[in-house]
């Protein structure tokens, strides 16, 4: 028994040694980048990375353009308007001995057509199957637009879904404030929601659940407030919960009600 038992030691001694890097063996101190950039110049980034395992570690480095998830993409255009795709890493491969940091130089060669606006990209660093980004926001100063509206609301399922989009050409800072209204204006629902930075050409669905409703009819305050000057936007949303109950209800006692005057008028007659 004890021969197994040092059998299975050494076999576990032995694999943690030879085990490959996983997950978390290299890092980034810093994963966003605010920069300010000017059109036909060149300029460098620094990203810093950290190896935090007893091993060496090979990263391999590339670039992306700006990605939404598609839900997110208010249209294909912006993805293009916006997309950082005049930067590059230095050099497409680098090695930190055992607990190491080191740094990769970004190039940003933007062009002389450039205009105005923020622009997305990402470093990517891979090594085997481990994978994490270092995502950059360009900013090129001009004529800067901030336009966010609340572009479609609904109810499903005791929630109200709020979709909001930002068509302006900078990422812009948005929070929601909710108040809802029963038929007769008294409050079911007031919610503030957290801030959300939406990036140009981003949109994004928001959802708030509505408790304790009663059938009935009800209205929805929703106001947008956004930007650097906390503009505020608000839209009224009319609907319903459940009202076929009320109807319901409604022919059950006309039907009763219909009854009980057939039944009083018969017994007159038979008087």
């Amino acid at each position: 028994m004890k021969k197994l038992l040092f059998l299975i030691s050494v076999g576990l001694f032995l694999f943690v040694i030879k085990a490959p890097a996983f997950a978390g063996d290299f890092s980034l101190p810093q994963k966003n980048y605010s920069i300010q950039i000017a059109s036909g110049k060149e300029q460098v980034e620094q990203v810093l990375i950290s190896n935090s395992s007893a091993k060496e570690q090979t990263i391999n480095l590339s670039w992306q353009g700006y990605t939404l998830p598609a839900d997110q993409i208010i249209s294909s255009q912006f993805l293009t308007i916006h997309n950082l795709d005049f930067a590059s890493p230095e050099v497409s491969q680098i090695t930190l001995q055992p607990y190491a940091v080191g740094s990769v130089a970004v190039v940003f060669k933007t062009p002389d057509s450039l205009k105005p606006g923020d622009y997305y990209g990402s470093l990517v660093l891979k090594n085997g199957t481990t994978s994490t980004q270092a995502s950059f926001n360009a900013l090129f100063a001009g004529a800067l637009v901030e336009d966010t509206k609340v572009s479609d609301t609904s109810t499903e399922n005791k929630k109200l879904k709020v979709i909001l989009e930002n068509t302006g050409n900078i990422a812009t800072k948005t929070k929601l404030e909710i108040l809802v209204t029963d038929f007769f204006g008294k409050k079911v629902v007031a919610v503030e929601s957290n801030e959300y930075d939406l990036k140009a050409g981003q949109k994004l669905t928001q959802s708030f659940p509505l408790k304790n409703l009663l059938p009935g009819f009800y209205r929805a305050q929703i106001k947008l407030i956004s930007g650097r000057a906390d503009t505020a936007q608000t839209k009224l949303y009319f609907f319903n919960y459940q009202v076929w109950l009320i109807w319901l209800v409604g022919l059950i006692v006309l039907i009763g009600t219909v009854l009980l005057v057939r039944k009083f008028v018969r017994k007159k007659k038979n008087v």
